[in-house]
């Protein structure tokens, strides 16, 4: 049996801070299983990792990793998430039978500011006078 795939991202809507690292997996019932990609907005931008051949077959070619990138399974990372990465990611799973696509929004609430403690004392100084 072959079907087009069938394609659900989760969470369908995250929210993030600057800075942080966002996952937004994809998953897919198709068969024969298929290959995954994400699109960025409107822009039409692709993110999809290229993988080497060296018989594991679990090894992206980017060393370091991407800032954004994608795993075989259609999980998307990205990595110090800034505002500019908000809005809508579109997944794409593609086998012989035909593609899928599910989306996922995301969005930003700002900058992940961790403040210490801080403690101030304030003194005060009477002076007295004798008349």
């Amino acid at each position: 049996m072959t079907e087009v795939p069938l394609v659900t991202t989760w969470p369908a809507v995250q929210k993030f801070t600057g800075g942080s690292t966002v996952h937004v997996s994809c998953s897919a019932v198709a068969h024969p299983s298929p290959t995954f990609a994400w699109r960025y907005g409107d822009s039409g931008q692709i993110v999809e990792t290229t993988w080497s051949d060296d018989g594991r077959g679990d090894t992206p070619v980017e060393d370091p990793p991407a800032r954004i990138s994608t795993d075989r399974d259609g999980l998307l990372t990205i990595r110090n998430a800034s505002r500019d990465d908000a809005g809508r990611w579109e997944c794409i799973a593609t086998n012989n039978r035909g593609v899928g696509s599910d989306v996922a929004l995301l969005e930003y609430i700002g900058t992940n500011f961790t403040f210490d403690t801080i403690e101030i004392r304030l003194r005060y100084q009477f002076i007295v006078k004798a008349s």
